[in-house]
């Protein structure tokens, strides 16, 4: 039994991702089979309920081409064009988070035991979809494939989710195409670069980023804010002391929440275990502009532009103030026009 070929293959532009539970195989040996059946559902439901909940999704469910694929202790996520960035970009940062502080690993914390981090891999480029070709087994039928996209870029954000069990920060990986494309287009992300990877099939190494800002308002304003968010995060913060990751979400979302004086000692920390980190800088300007320390202020201002660029700052000041917040509105004060 052969695949269709009088369907037609089609050559696509798009975004993936790839997200997959880190320590899965553990899980699996400790578990009961009906107990691990239940995290991958939660897992798999978490991921559904996010993209569901998103403001974007009511253009995303209109993509004829987008999908969403869900199996064992892997979701995915593809959207065409790349335009669609920001809103992958966006499920990434909503579903890491709200997964971490769920109450899947909330429990897992009041019992002693680490949160199950998750892993995800981005990545961009041109992919092919059609026909697929092989087949399986099921209910003693032979049945094709199906459709199916395969490509390079596809690969590789699957390397790329990889090797985000070794981050350092988000575990929220790129590759070289979406970190030139977001620089270009001057949009408020930071990467910490990992070098260059060996990936299979490849006569070269692979230049590997990871994310590491974490902006709150994606949280906060699209029906996300959890109850006791601060709270939440303090929990997993306890378990991953040095994470400079966990700091700044805590700083960035207070300071949304306009409680700059605690803003700030937590922005403070982000810099203590990265110091080169340009979000954190702009919100300890945010919380020195607040008390009036315009030397301070224009000190972290400066600073952000040197680590993130000015792209970065002019970016991160229109886009967080879209939802009426007015963040960084007087930096007009400290900043050349």
């Amino acid at each position: 039994m052969g695949t269709n070929n009088k369907q037609k293959y089609e050559r696509l532009e798009g975004m993936f991702l790839f997200a997959d539970l880190v320590g899965s195989m553990e899980c699996a040996n400790y578990y009961s089979p009906e107990d691990y059946n239940t995290l991958l559902s939660q897992f798999h439901d978490h991921f559904w309920n996010t993209i569901s909940s998103l403001d974007d999704y009511a253009y995303f469910k209109d993509l004829g081409s987008g999908e969403i694929r869900a199996a064992g202790d892997e979701v995915s996520m593809f959207l065409p064009a790349r335009e669609n960035i920001a809103t992958i970009l966006s499920v990434a940062l909503v579903f890491k988070t709200s997964w971490l502080i769920s109450e899947t690993n909330l429990s897992r914390i009041k019992d002693g035991k680490p949160p199950i981090d998750v892993a995800i891999g981005i990545n961009m480029g041109p992919i092919v979809k059609g026909p697929r070709s092989g087949w399986s087994r099921e209910n003693g039928l032979l049945k094709d494939f199906g459709l199916g996209m395969e490509g390079l870029a596809i690969s590789l954000a699957k390397r790329l989710e990889t090797f985000g069990r070794e981050g350092l920060f988000s575990r929220i990986m790129v590759g070289q195409t979406v970190a030139d494309y977001l620089l270009r287009n001057r949009m408020p992300y930071q990467f910490h670069p990992h070098g260059k990877i060996e990936v299979k099939g490849f006569s070269q190494g692979i230049p590997i980023y990871e994310l590491k800002t974490c902006w709150s308002y994606m949280l906060f304003y699209r029906g996300h804010k959890p109850k006791g968010f601060s709270e939440k995060i303090e929990r997993i913060m306890g378990t991953d002391p040095t994470n400079a990751w966990y700091y700044l979400w805590m700083a960035d979302s207070l300071a949304l929440d306009r409680e700059y004086k605690t803003a700030d000692r937590f922005a403070y920390l982000a810099l203590k275990y990265d110091s080169e980190n340009a979000q954190a800088c702009l919100i300890r300007a945010e919380a020195a502009l607040w008390r009036q320390d315009y030397e301070a202020a224009k000190k972290y201002f400066n600073l952000a532009v040197q680590l993130g660029g000015d792209g970065f700052v002019r970016s991160a000041s229109s886009d967080i103030a879209f939802d009426g917040q007015k963040r960084f509105k007087d930096f007009d004060k400290i900043s050349p026009p």
